[in-house]
């Protein structure tokens, strides 16, 4: 059986060469027309648009929930603030109530005193 000769080949198209596996693979592919290249461009073309649309429309989604996130933390940050902002002023409430019932009690205590034992608070004092 003879040798093949390398370097005695010219250079071969891509096109000739696809052809030749094909035919050797037994695929029967056959290489494309300058249309049919043309056709796969365009398909292939479309096919980016459509992923890069498919991308744009995730992005959009994907922002709109951040945002409606954000939102939904600024409003209870803002449920939150306006709960402890009522319980301070129940509180201060509450102390306000507890003064005043001292004071009440502070002052009716002498009273109380001198009609009760005939003694005021400085008769007590010495």
């Amino acid at each position: 059986m003879a040798e093949f000769d390398y370097d005695a080949v010219d250079d071969v198209s891509a096109e000739t060469l696809a052809a030749i596996t094909a035919e050797i693979s037994g695929t029967g592919l056959k290489p494309l027309s300058d249309e049919e290249r043309q056709k796969r461009q365009i398909e292939h073309e479309f096919f980016l648009a459509e992923c890069y649309e498919r991308d744009r429309q995730q992005r959009l989604e994907y922002e709109r929930r951040q945002a409606e996130a954000a939102e939904a933390e600024r409003a209870e940050a803002k449920r939150q603030a306006a709960i402890a902002r009522a319980q301070a002023r129940e509180k201060l409430k509450a102390e306000l109530a507890e003064q005043s019932r001292r004071q009440t009690r502070d002052q009716r205590l002498p009273a109380f005193l001198t009609t009760r034992f005939g003694k005021s608070n400085s008769d007590t004092a010495t």
